[in-house]
Order: structure tokens, then sequence, then C-alpha cells
């Protein structure tokens, strides 16, 4: 017969593993909670004509927990209709950093590396009907070389125009014939206590014109050349002082530029803010991305992107003359 000292032993052990049982599973979800939510990621990779690109190498970089065996630089191989899968795991964010093929290039503004984090911790998820789409370009003929473009100035906001030269680094004031591009900023009165003003920013392609994106790429159009009716003289950006919802100015805007006739081609990134608390409040722009100074292509095939015209013209002689 137990005795009241047996039960109360017995009581103690069985509340022991209750409570071991109980933090156990804490312990757990603790631990899965420490590695980050579940990832579940679809991806595509298509060409420049949307054909799938089979056999890709795609790798991946995942934020994990220190002194896990799990691998942070996971890589996979696109399947016959260019999908790749990534699902089973867990981490704080997922990023694709690489995807290459012999025979193919990147486009000179790319889509990778791409980072995916979800808010509060939420599973990383997508689904196999709408995978993240990302592109690579087939290689064909000789690879153009490409100048890198990059403008940062402060202007009044007064309408005065300023020029950019892809060909130079410098940006200069007043309208001049052998610009690529034209911009001004015109600005209202500033009312210091409500901070909002009427503002217009305008870009004038000089001889040629300008396809506006949006803040979001169309990665679709990025990858091929754009017909000529989707291009306009000119892009303008602006606010009233009583719109709602108000901004000051914009920011990642893509515009894909043709200049001087046709003889250069460009995908820009503009961010500009019509108002600045610096040099009695004036305009600030930057421009950047990339040329194709010797075509009409938005997206010509590229070999190597310079930094100076100077290179960029020594590298194009090259490829023009005989071998």
């Amino acid at each position: 017969m137990l005795k009241p000292n047996d039960i109360k032993r017995i009581g103690t052990i069985v509340s022991f593993s209750a409570c071991m049982g109980l933090f156990g599973l804490w312990a757990v979800h603790a631990w899965n909670d420490a590695r980050g939510p579940e990832i579940e990621f679809y991806g595509r990779v298509i060409d420049q004509d949307d054909n799938p690109v089979v056999g890709a190498r795609v790798v991946m970089h995942r934020y994990v927990m220190r002194g896990t065996n799990e691998d942070p630089n996971p890589e996979t191989t696109t399947d016959t209709d260019g999908r790749f899968t990534f699902t089973g795991a867990r981490g704080t964010y997922l990023s694709v950093t690489a995807i290459d093929r012999e025979g193919y290039i990147q486009p000179p503004i790319n889509s990778v590396p791409r980072e995916f984090q979800h808010p509060n911790r939420e599973p990383i998820r997508f689904t196999p009907d709408a995978p993240v789409v990302f592109r690579l370009h087939k290689t064909t003929g000789k690879l153009e070389p490409l100048l890198r473009v990059d403008y940062y100035a402060d202007i009044p906001a007064d309408g005065t125009v300023y020029s950019i030269d892809f060909t130079k680094k410098e940006v200069i004031k007043g309208a001049t014939d052998d610009a690529d591009l034209q911009l001004s900023v015109t600005r209202g009165a500033v009312d210091v206590t409500q901070r909002s003003f009427t503002w217009v920013a305008r870009i004038v392609a000089n001889g040629g014109g300008i396809v506006q994106t949006g803040a979001e790429p169309d990665l679709d159009a990025i990858a091929r050349t754009i017909p000529d009716d989707r291009f306009v003289a000119q892009a303008e950006w602006g606010f009233a002082a009583d719109d709602k919802p108000w901004r000051d100015g914009i920011g990642q805007e893509m515009i894909f530029v043709r200049s001087r006739g046709g003889q250069h081609a460009a995908q820009l990134i503009i961010n500009l803010w019509a108002y600045s608390i610096r040099d009695e409040h004036p305009a600030r722009f930057r421009v950047e991305g990339i040329v194709n100074p010797a075509g009409t292509t938005i997206e010509p095939q590229s070999g190597q992107i310079y930094e100076t015209y100077a290179e960029w013209a020594d590298a194009h002689r090259q490829l023009q003359s005989p071998r």
C-alpha cells in the first residue's frame, strides 16, 4: 500500500515530467522562432523572349542562427520550365544573390540580388502558380560595351534648365544642343508651417523621347526593345499644394531614354526632391543608370560596363575593328 510520502513523491515526479514536457515544447518553438520564419520560395528564370532558361544555377542566401549546421548559401538549378524551389527551411530573410547559365548574361540593371523579407517575422512564402520571375539574356553575336552614368546636383527650383551630357560627368547650367537630357524644377511658395507647396519637375530628351515605367520597374519592358510609339518628348512629375496624398519628390523612378536622334539609349533611375533644407532650399536630384552610346536599343547585350566615356569609346573602337 502506498504511503502518503510515496504519493507525494509520485506527484512530484509527474509534475516535474509535465513541466519538462512543456519546457521541451517551449524550447522547440523558441528554437524554431530563433531560426526565423518558414521559407516557401518559388521562382522562375526566363530570357528576353519569355522562354524558360533550363539548367540555370541559382544561388541564394538566408540568415541562419549561429551554431546550426544549416547551409546559409543553398544552390539549385532550374527545371525544364525554368522553375526552381526552396522550401522546408527557415530564415529571417532570403535573397537570390546570383543566377547564371552558359550562353546567358545578366541585364545591365539587374534583377539580382533581390531580398525577400516579410514584416513581423511572417513566413517568406510564394506559390508555384505565382513564382518570382527573374531574367537572363541569351547572348547573340558580339557583346556591346555600355557606359555607367551617375549625376547628383542641387539646383534652384525656379524653372532654370540644367543639362546632362552622357559623355561627360558634370551637370551643366542652361539648355545645350549637344546634351542628352534637360532637367528643371519649378516650385511655388513654401509654407513652412504646413511644408506643402506646388511643384513640377520636367525631364526632356534632346532629339529623342522618354518612356516612364513608374516606381516599380516594368521587368518585361526592361528585357526588350521598347516600341517607338511608347516614347514621348518629356517626362513630368509634380504635386499641387493641396493634393492628398502629397509628396515633395519622387524616388526610384525608372525611365528609358533615346536621345540625339537615336544615337544614345539609356535606362535610368531618377530620384528627385523639390525641397531641401540646405542652401536656401534648392531642389536636388540624382540620375543614375546605364547608357548605350552606340545604338538605339534600350537593353543591349553587355560585355562590359565602363565608368568613363573615354574607356567606353576605346572598347567600342576595339569591338568595331576587324580581328
